[in-house]
């Protein structure tokens, strides 16, 4: 049996909390391991500075009748 179906079968004999931890441990590991890319990084400081110059939206505007 693969460690992927052990920890599955073990899975279904944990209480509701005990699941829901297992859950956040889970997803605390996974986000460690995530790696924030140079081109986000660049897009959250280009948003941030829109913030604070005050430009809350980007909103597409209708083009004028012609």
């Amino acid at each position: 049996m693969s460690t992927v179906k052990e920890i599955e079968s073990a899975l279904t004999g944990l209480s509701l909390d005990d699941l829901q931890a297992v859950r956040d441990s889970l997803d605390d590991l996974i986000e460690e391991q995530l790696e924030v890319s140079a081109s986000f990084k660049a897009k959250i400081l280009r948003a941030k500075q829109e913030l604070d110059a005050g430009i809350t939206s980007r909103t597409r505007q209708p083009k004028s009748a012609q």
